[in-house]
């Protein structure tokens, strides 16, 4: 299927702003963690609304386990009316804790990654953001970047991935 050169730009400019967002904390707790995290993607113009966003990250926990089986990390993610643009953040907490596992049982956590979008968004747009999800529990090396990795390692393999399927979607379309 040929691709249209404005779903190509489009795409490329919601990955670049993706990148853009990235920002990581360090925090206690993981609630005060997070909602660091939201502030400043309000203040930078990603988010409209704090409170919806923590509310809809609260209720996302409460529906199930968010820990990532064998990679230290909890995904807080979900899409809302609230957010302008794709956002990831980084919380690295001082202490591990046990969070429900998306699996079963618990893990324990050392990072929280913060990954909203907005709730109306394009396919394509939805299929790359889907696509950073799955990298989460992909190669050994992928996955310890994503668990302890600083902020220019986490950028040069998302920028990396991104060219990556960028290319791939002009080739092949959907």
């Amino acid at each position: 299927m040929k691709v249209a050169f404005q779903q190509i730009s489009s795409l490329s400019a919601m990955i670049e702003r993706l990148l853009e967002s990235i920002r990581f904390f360090s925090h206690r707790d993981v609630w005060q963690g997070i909602e660091a995290s939201v502030e400043e993607m309000h203040r930078l113009g990603f988010v409209d609304h704090v409170d919806a966003i923590v509310t809809m990250l609260k209720e996302r926990e409460r529906v199930g386990g968010l820990a990532i089986p064998n990679t230290d990390i909890a995904l807080y993610h979900g899409r809302n009316d609230a957010v302008r643009d794709p956002f990831f953040n980084v919380i690295d907490l001082e202490e591990a804790i046990s969070l429900p596992s998306m699996i079963e049982g618990h893990e324990w956590v050392k990072r929280i990654v913060v990954y909203a979008a907005p709730k109306e968004i394009t396919p394509h747009h939805l299929s790359f953001l889907s696509y950073v999800s799955t990298l989460f529990i992909g190669s050994e090396q992928d996955v310890k970047v994503f668990s302890e990795g600083k902020r220019e390692e986490l950028l040069a393999l998302l920028e990396e991935k991104a060219k990556q399927y960028l290319i791939n979607f002009i080739r092949e379309g959907d």
